[in-house]
């Protein structure tokens, strides 16, 4: 199973627990950047960088690259909650648990739904055979560092965007 079939099963999984509890179909459109991502996810992983050894890399570097990758993907995710724009499977579902648990906290429901992915990821792993797969501690320290980062820049994002002059 490549890193994009892993993906796609976690998300489609995810996707079809966020249909039944909304009851639109109008969330099976998710298909469609689901199916994007899987696919980019392999020919990056596997065609571009299939021969790049990230562990000849020195340590800092690979840690600088980490934290990069990580400011990155939460301000992507705070300008597409924050924005009329659809939100992607996890962000759905985390809008779904604040509706469940009736919160506003974007931290702890966050985190929630990143362990879950986390724990769904190796399920599937070891379902698949494969036993943890592409899960790693870097994958349980992003888990645990998004729900903390999201929530500090959607508190400033949304400031800097909703402030009225």
């Amino acid at each position: 199973t490549t890193l994009g079939t892993s993906s796609a099963i976690v998300n489609g999984t995810v996707m079809g627990i966020v249909i039944i509890y909304r009851r639109k179909w109008r969330f099976i459109f998710m298909l469609v950047p689901i199916l994007g991502i899987s696919v980019f996810l392999d020919f990056w992983d596997l065609l571009v960088f299939s021969h790049f050894d990230l562990t000849a890399l020195n340590m800092i570097f690979r840690l600088l690259i980490f934290v990069v990758g990580t400011f990155v993907i939460t301000f992507g995710l705070s300008l597409i909650i924050l924005s009329d724009f659809p939100a992607g499977v996890f962000d759905e579902l985390m809008v779904m648990f604040m509706d469940i648990f009736k919160t506003k906290s974007v931290f702890y429901t966050r985190l929630g739904v990143e362990l879950l992915a986390i724990v769904l990821a190796i399920l599937f792993g070891f379902l698949a055979n494969i036993g943890l797969g592409a899960v790693n501690y870097g994958s349980v320290l992003l888990a645990i560092l998004l729900a903390p980062i999201l929530s500090w820049q959607m508190r400033w994002i949304g400031a800097f965007i909703y402030e009225r002059p």
